[in-house]
């Protein structure tokens, strides 16, 4: 259902950098700006490649206050005992020892839960998938990440996104009680569902 070239969708693009503007990819953007965030751990690179990540999935906007959220959660690297998401917030939160790449493993693991989403959304799939959710929750617009490097550990490092809509707990997170739906068939578009009415719309 869901094959992700990593590879492309980490790909670092140009984008529109203020926070608080339009901070869409941009491919065709020639000049790289500064996103004026004040992250130390996340390069401006690292923030377009996440953007062109979540992109891939739905279009959002890069906020640099979400992003100081993410910070907040993992700067002193919480990592065996992971804080809670942002009050009314979601929040993707992954912690690795080692050598491997936080950001790239991170979208790599959130991209394969959306394999077992399916329309209507149940409990079970929010427990299994609810980063992927997050990601592509229909209420949220913005999101920002951090990394942050543990200094006390063997190579150690905690990466977390903050995302604009609450965090995905129960079936009944929104308003509208609407859920979204990737569809390869349809040119990459969402759809969403209404229980309301047990139809599917564009």
């Amino acid at each position: 259902m869901f094959i992700v070239d990593l590879a492309a969708l980490l790909a670092v693009v140009t984008i529109i950098p203020e926070c608080q503007s339009d901070g869409y990819s941009k491919l065709n953007y020639e000049v790289l700006l500064a996103y004026k965030c004040n992250g130390t751990e996340i390069s401006d690179d690292e923030r377009d490649s996440i953007v062109q990540a979540i992109n891939d999935l739905r279009r959002r906007r890069y906020d640099c206050d979400l992003e100081e959220l993410a910070k907040q959660k993992v700067s002193d690297c919480p990592m065996f005992r992971f804080p809670d998401p942002p009050s009314s917030h979601g929040m993707n939160i992954v912690a690795y020892i080692g050598t491997l790449n936080p950001l790239r493993s991170a979208f790599n693991g959130w991209h394969e839960q959306g394999e077992y989403v399916q329309i209507p959304i149940t409990p079970d799939m929010i427990r299994t998938s609810k980063d992927f959710l997050n990601m592509v929750v229909g209420t949220s617009n913005g999101f920002g990440c951090y990394q942050s490097v543990c200094p006390d550990s063997d190579p150690a490092s905690m990466f977390a996104c903050v995302f604009q809509a609450p965090h995905r707990t129960t079936i009944d997170n929104d308003n509208n009680n609407h859920y979204y739906h990737y569809s390869e068939a349809d040119n990459n578009h969402y759809y969403h569902y209404s229980e309301a009415d047990n139809n599917y719309h564009y």
